[in-house]
């Protein structure tokens, strides 16, 4: 708990853009077991969906994560200059080829992009026939937006024009209702503008796992132990995840 509190301080006053504070949190990921847990299971659910597990995989945002032990053929990639990554690129201007990927994923990424038009069109271009995108976002519900706008440090505007929104660094800036926005409220225009991409799957889910993780800015944090038994409380709620889940697994796959 020691090492957390002082992992945390060290992250006190580093400006949301600076390298450094991402480099910190992966070792903030690695000390708060219940996290950790998370984003196992996140990864997870995400491999379930990948159709070639031996395929090159691009991580678009990788940031603190750990994908790479999850994931055969994983190429980490990042705005930012990390070392834990394999390349530093945009989301809005992706250096690979057309068609030449089968698989996509995202992990808390997608609503801190500033152009998710520009970002759709490079997925577009460079997934292969039956390629997906798979990426786990924030989502709205009843209960994530009220939770989101009393506690979350970024925007939860569910009435944006458009799917833009003025950023000053790539994620200082963010509006985490933008998935619920491109894939939900505005699905039919999504359909009609990314007419070789389709929506094959959304799941909300952890209504209260990340909360009750203290997530990347707090050293409290249910301990690794009770992980199994919050899953088992979440999983009652199974049927009401469209109202209660706060993130969700979202799927797209190129036709």
């Amino acid at each position: 708990m020691l090492n957390k509190w002082r992992l945390i301080q060290k992250t006190r006053g580093l400006d949301l853009n600076d390298p450094q504070l991402t480099i910190i949190r992966r070792e903030i990921l690695k000390k708060k077991k219940f996290l950790h847990k998370i984003y196992e299971d996140w990864y997870m659910q995400i491999l379930s969906f990948t159709s070639d597990e031996c395929s090159p995989i691009l991580e678009v945002g990788s940031g603190a994560g750990f994908s790479e032990e999850i994931f055969l053929n994983v190429n980490k990639s990042d705005i930012l200059f990390l070392p834990s990554n394999h390349l530093v690129m945009s989301a809005l201007d992706i250096p690979f080829s057309t068609e030449s990927l089968q698989t996509i994923i995202l992990v808390n990424v997608f609503h801190h992009l500033p152009a998710a038009d520009r970002f759709l069109e490079n997925v577009q271009r460079i997934l292969k026939t039956n390629g997906r995108m798979i990426m786990i976002e924030p989502w709205m519900t009843p209960w994530s937006h009220w939770i989101l706008s009393k506690i979350n440090p970024e925007p939860t505007d569910v009435n944006m024009k458009g799917w833009c929104f003025y950023s000053k660094g790539p994620l200082s800036d963010a509006n985490a209702a933008l998935p619920w926005i491109v894939f939900d409220r505005d699905k039919e225009v999504f359909e009609s503008k990314y007419s070789d991409l389709r929506i094959i799957h959304i799941q909300p889910m952890m209504p209260f796992r990340y909360f009750l993780s203290g997530g990347m800015s707090s050293w409290l944090s249910f301990p690794g132990f009770s992980y199994s038994v919050i899953d088992y409380f979440e999983n009652l709620f199974a049927r009401r995840m469209d109202s209660l889940g706060m993130f969700a697994l979202i799927v797209l796959e190129k036709k």
